[in-house]
């Protein structure tokens, strides 16, 4: 087996580190908690500096500030809904100094409903206000996919409704569970409801307890795939470019797919113009000892099923389904940063039933 060096090229160093991000914070502190205490001139004093830094050290990193109490001054960072960053924030507050007045926090945190208030644009979003039914499929019974009522809800003011409610969520239920436990969200009006209205203060118990029950089932479910057996594939992209993919069958007909409900997609990019879109055979077998040296960090025996490949259009994507989404973002991106790779790229999203792949499924 070839080293990571070998595979992926040295090993580098970031010109910016979480110790040297939290170095530079602690040296500017007092500035910063002054400016938000006073509020003046903190667009320049505060975030400016802040959203830069944060920035060296990774895309899509967010942030709240404000006042806790007379003592502290608090700043919450936030990946904004991506499930990648979610993994990183947790080690960034975690290594947060220890500052009397400050506190970090990872995530909008849940709150009790009655301290939940919310107004965007011309709507408030409150407990009052808000409903929410369950849509239950009997084909997909793992999944949490909600449909939520605003009293005020139309077609003209969708987008409205649909951003405040999100925003009331992450305050009420808590950003990581609104990230990691709901599959889907979908509005409606009170006069296009198809089921009893819930009041939306139970949304948190009725998340606990579909959320207990699925762990439950599944916690212990890992698979043994070495001796399933895989096909290949032969297609075309919508604009005519062929395609090959190697897929694992047996495990794509497997019953405890919610077992690993999250999909990371890796994206290996290369040179094929000469060869329609394909690699050379130099290429692909770079690209095929790339990939079991993705699968060696990658173990099944940790909960990553590397569902197969597809090859064409210059790139190679490779398939696994997880578990869980921490160490497969986690090791990806640091893959990534630690070798300064430009070549790779990756996606990682929940997928109960792996509804990505039903294109494989026999006919």
């Amino acid at each position: 087996m070839q080293t990571l060096k070998n595979l992926f090229g040295p090993e580098k160093f970031n010109d910016f580190t979480i110790k040297e991000f939290w170095n530079w914070f602690e040296d500017h502190e007092q500035q910063f908690s002054q400016a938000i205490r006073d509020r003046t001139d903190v667009e320049t004093m505060f975030f400016d500096q802040l959203s830069t830094n944060l920035g060296r050290l990774r895309e899509g990193i967010f942030f709240l500030a404000g006042e806790l109490d007379d003592n502290k001054v608090e700043l919450i960072l936030t990946p904004d809904g991506n499930i990648i960053n979610v993994e990183f924030i947790e080690r960034l507050v975690q290594s947060a100094p220890t500052l009397s007045g400050w506190a970090f926090t990872a995530f909008k945190r849940a709150q009790s409903i009655e301290n939940v208030s919310v107004k965007y644009g011309d709507y408030f979003f409150e407990q009052d206000q808000l409903f929410f039914y369950s849509n239950d499929n009997d084909q997909y019974p793992d999944l949490i996919d909600l449909t939520i009522v605003h009293k005020l809800f139309n077609e003209e003011n969708r987008r409205i409704i649909e951003n405040g409610t999100y925003l009331f969520l992450d305050m009420y239920i808590g950003e990581l569970n609104c990230i990691s436990i709901i599959d889907n969200l979908r509005f409606c009006s009170i006069e296009e409801a198809e089921e009893t209205l819930v009041p939306i203060g139970k949304l948190d118990a009725f998340l606990k307890w579909r959320n207990k029950e699925f762990v439950e089932q599944y916690e212990d479910v890992l698979r043994n795939s070495e001796e399933d057996q895989h096909a290949l594939f032969e297609g075309n992209t919508n604009d005519g470019m062929p395609l090959i993919a190697v897929m694992n069958t047996d495990v794509l007909q497997w019953e405890n797919k919610a077992s690993h409900p999250w999909i990371l997609k890796i994206i290996i990019t290369y040179d094929g113009s000469e060869t329609n879109g394909f690699p050379t055979p130099e290429t692909n077998k770079a690209l095929d000892e790339q990939e079991e040296g993705l699968v060696e960090l990658l173990k099944e025996s940790d909960g990553y099923i590397n569902v197969g490949r597809e090859t064409g259009k210059n790139q190679r994507q490779i398939y696994f389904a997880c578990k869980g989404f921490r160490k497969a973002s986690r090791t990806i991106s640091d893959l990534i940063a630690n070798h300064m790779i430009d070549s790779i790229k990756f996606e990682l999203y929940k997928d109960k039933y792996w509804r990505t792949f039903e294109r494989f499924k026999p006919v």
